[in-house]
């Protein structure tokens, strides 16, 4: 298992022209992996954990022209956060049949993404990942195996505005909630793989096919 926090990383930022003093930066890294036998030379685990969280700011800093200058500029929290995770168990039936099962996830956010020049019209991104493979190997001879492969994958992403607020667009500056946004894009998909190994003297040769079967979303609110 390794930990990193390495508090002081804002001592190597240049201060920002439009900041009075070295805006914060902070970083925390944690992850470790660990695997072993369950039952010896039959059945076998791993699995590895990774955690990443960054936290800075974001500067906005309008012209002193712009009507709305002191009103918007100023320095907000920003960064992200990340979770990663998998997990695999490997088994062997017997000298003809082996299986194993792969489950790995991520969950990622990130605060304050957008190019926007007031705080209100800022954007934050969330993404999410599941997926789950179980295959299976089946050794029919000494020169031909198949192998069997389950797919199930889960994938999320979103685009949330920072700001529930009217969004309004001047000359100058666009307040409120962004007006491409919420955006959701959810999928499903699920695979099927068969593929059959042989090996001659000569040749070796593959034969299989898949099939998919996807669903795919755009939610869209105004």
């Amino acid at each position: 298992i390794s930990k990193s926090i390495p508090r002081n990383a804002g001592g190597l930022n240049a201060r920002n022209a439009f900041a009075e003093e070295k805006p914060p930066f902070d970083e925390q890294r944690l992850g470790g992996s660990f695997g072993g036998p369950i039952a010896l030379n039959r059945t076998h685990f791993f699995g590895a954990f990774e955690y990443n969280n960054v936290d800075n700011v974001k500067i906005l800093a309008l012209p002193s022209s712009n009507p709305f200058a002191a009103q918007e500029n100023g320095i907000f929290p920003a960064g992200s956060n990340n979770y990663l995770a998998v997990g695999r168990v490997d088994h062997r039936f017997n000298n003809a049949h082996s299986l194993f099962s792969r489950f790995a996830f991520e969950n990622q956010k990130a605060l304050r993404t957008g190019n926007a020049s007031s705080d209100s019209n800022e954007i934050d991104d969330e993404n999410r990942t599941r997926s789950l493979i179980v295959d299976h190997n089946w050794t029919l001879s000494q020169n031909k195996v198949n192998s069997l492969r389950v797919h199930v994958l889960k994938h999320y992403i979103g685009t949330v505005p920072h700001s529930d607020e009217v969004g309004i667009s001047r000359p100058s500056i666009t307040t409120g909630r962004n007006q491409v946004n919420p955006q959701f894009f959810p999928r499903t998909r699920i695979e099927l793989h068969d593929t059959l190994y042989v090996s001659t003297s000569r040749h070796d040769l593959k034969f299989g096919g898949d099939v998919n079967l996807s669903k795919v979303a755009l939610e869209f609110t105004h």
